[in-house]
């Protein structure tokens, strides 16, 4: 199992733009699922890797962003 810190720090390296408005979750330093709706992808992770500790993180869209 890989430390969460790697997760951490690739999620913090990479360029999720690709991303906007939707949830990600990254395990061995890659993204390996994402969507708007976190319980699906989350079950769909579970299932593709059982012992595996994910990082999870939304990522804002540009619209969410502006009202920051």
């Amino acid at each position: 199992m890989m430390p969460q810190s790697l997760n951490y720090e690739a999620f913090m390296k990479q360029d999720v733009s690709e991303y906007s408005g939707q949830w990600i979750i990254i395990i061995n330093q890659k993204v390996v699922k994402h969507g708007t709706e976190l319980q699906l992808i989350l079950k769909q992770v579970q299932k593709e890797y059982p012992k595996q500790k994910p990082l999870i993180a939304r990522i804002p869209s540009s619209a969410e962003e502006l009202l920051l």
